[in-house]
């Protein structure tokens, strides 16, 4: 098997492997429950430092 034949192969297995996580996650109410709310944690957590990013790098675009 080639390098590029194994990139793939593992490619196409851990597709299926997070879509399967996915769909367990969203058919189990806890389990959804839980990820919604990390993922509100997650936004909140990450906001301002994600506005100060976005505001640096629009800064730096208007001096190129």
């Amino acid at each position: 098997m080639t390098r590029e034949n194994a990139e793939k192969t593992a490619n196409i297995i851990i597709g299926v492997a997070g879509f399967a996580a996915a769909l367990l996650v969203l058919r189990n109410p806890l389990l959804r429950k839980t990820a919604l709310k990390l993922g509100r944690t997650a936004l909140v957590a990450g906001g301002p430092w994600l506005a100060k990013e976005a505001g640096s790098a629009w800064t730096k675009s208007r001096r190129a």
